[in-house]
C-alpha cells in the first residue's frame, strides 16, 4: 500500500516542469493566507498573500497570482 502511494506521489511530481506555479493555502475559517513557489521550491512571494473567506477574497488572490 505504501509503495503505491510513494509511486503516485512521484508521478504527480514528475509532471511539475518549469512552467509550474504551485499556491500552497494555509486555510482558515476567516482568512486564508497563500504562497507561490516555483518548479525548483523557490519562494516567489515576498510575504503571504492574505485573503478573505469570501468571493471577493479568492479574487484578490487570482489577481495577485497573476501579478
Amino acid at each position: 500500500m505504501k509503495s503505491r502511494v510513494i509511486k503516485a506521489q512521484n508521478q504527480r511530481v514528475e509532471r511539475i516542469s518549469t512552467s509550474t506555479l504551485v499556491i500552497g493555502i494555509d486555510i482558515a475559517k476567516e482568512k486564508h493566507a497563500a504562497q507561490a513557489i516555483n518548479f525548483r521550491g523557490i519562494v516567489l512571494t515576498n510575504r503571504p498573500i492574505m485573503f478573505s473567506n469570501d468571493h471577493a477574497g479568492f479574487e484578490h488572490l487570482i489577481s495577485s497570482i497573476r501579478k
